[in-house]
């Protein structure tokens, strides 16, 4: 991909966002599952509201207890994997990471609250590209300024 380094840099630990957009409704529970490649491991589901069944790469199913807000673009929740790049060498920035049906429904879908119809969604792929960030050096109390603000 255009704007993409060569390589990896090193070993990578990051987060995915699975993010639900344009189902303008009220969400009880949402279900799908995702294909994050050979390349890399699965370590974690992050979801901050929801009673979870199962895990994002296997498939994932996650119940609302209040209706989650989904008028907007609503985060359903981060996945996070790591990549330890010096290993995975073919890492490619063409592999792509894929929103897939969830296996039991065999759909990508939402149920909608309060009638609990299912509305299927289509799940959209992406593709990793990092960057190399620069470390600058800093002073502590420039990192404790970042957190902290007078009043005064």
């Amino acid at each position: 991909m255009e704007g993409c380094p060569e390589a990896l840099p090193g070993t990578v630990i990051d987060t995915l966002y699975i993010v639900a957009d344009g189902f303008n409704m009220a969400m009880a529970s949402v279900e799908f599952m995702v294909d994050i490649s050979e390349y890399f491991l699965f370590l974690a589901d992050i979801v901050s509201a929801g009673v979870v069944e199962g895990n994002s790469v296997g498939g994932i199913r996650i119940s609302y207890p209040a209706p989650a807000d989904a008028t907007g673009r609503l985060v359903v929740n981060g996945i996070v994997f790591t990549c330890m790049c010096e290993v995975c060498a073919d890492v490619k920035f063409d592999t792509p990471l894929e929103v897939l049906p969830y296996p039991e429904s065999g759909k990508i879908q939402a149920y909608r609250w309060p009638d609990m119809v299912g509305i299927e969604a289509v799940g959209l792929t992406s593709y990793l590209c990092w960057t190399a960030s620069p470390v600058k050096h800093t002073t502590w109390g420039n990192i404790k300024a970042l957190f902290f603000t007078s009043t005064t």
